[in-house]
């Protein structure tokens, strides 16, 4: 069989713009997951859900590990006519992570002004 994972904890750093993300490899075995993270963004015409960052992590069996992982906002972008420029909206997010788009265990608000520089 697989190794199991068990999902714990999101933290979202705004001063790095990162997200940690604890995992525990519940099983008897040693295993890899990787670790996804999206941006959740419900405003209309947006696309559901934008791949933010991703690492691939191994735990030994009966192991836990928090594993940071940077935050790449570009594509959370949108081309600003008025402004010649990408922009970034000052709007809510949800942050999510998971082993895959389709299975996303932690959730966690995040405040509109959560990307600004």
């Amino acid at each position: 069989g697989y190794a199991r994972f068990a999902w714990r904890s999101l933290v979202f750093d705004r001063a790095r713009r990162n997200a940690a993300v604890e995992l525990v490899n519940t099983s008897e075995r040693d295993g890899e997951e990787v670790v996804q993270l999206y941006v959740r963004d419900s405003r209309p015409g947006r696309p559901r859900l934008q791949l933010c960052g991703f690492a691939r992590i191994a735990l030994a069996a009966g192991e836990r590990r928090t594993v940071d992982i940077p935050l790449d906002h570009q594509p959370l972008r949108r081309w600003d006519e008025h402004l010649g420029d990408y922009a970034l909206d000052a709007v809510p997010r949800e942050l999510l992570a998971g082993p895959s788009s389709q299975n996303l265990p932690l959730r966690l608000a995040l405040p509109p002004d959560a990307f600004a520089t």
